[in-house]
């Protein structure tokens, strides 16, 4: 998703802190931690409780949350690039298939033109 957590991380160092320190001090798990350094989602309850731990409103925390899709927004996007992706598998195997049977089909010999005998 679109989020930055820039400004988490701008504060960290401001507060002479590292990665491992806020893992310890908010008790959050390694996965978490990767999850903020890959600008994924985290849940609500982490961002309050970081935004407590550091005394700050969650929108000092990240940024671009106006980029984020809501869980609905998201399964539908999801779904329609699913049907892109099937669309164009199908077309591709179509196109293969098209291929193979031409060819496996057996080129048609030229036939003398008979004239008629007399």
């Amino acid at each position: 998703m679109a989020v930055s957590y820039k400004k988490l991380w701008k504060m960290l160092i401001d507060k002479n802190m590292k990665k491992s320190d806020l893992k310890e001090q908010a008790g959050i798990s390694s996965a978490s931690l990767a999850k903020l350094g890959r600008g994924d989602n985290i849940t609500t309850d982490h961002v309050m409780f970081l935004r407590s731990m550091l005394m700050a409103m969650p929108g000092k925390l990240a940024v671009d949350l106006g980029g984020t899709h809501t869980a609905a927004e998201q399964a539908e996007r999801d779904r329609v690039r699913n049907e892109e992706r099937k669309k164009k598998a199908h077309e591709a195997y179509e196109a293969k298939k098209k291929e193979a049977a031409r060819i496996t089909t057996p080129l048609e010999e030229s036939k003398p033109s008979s004239s008629p005998r007399s």
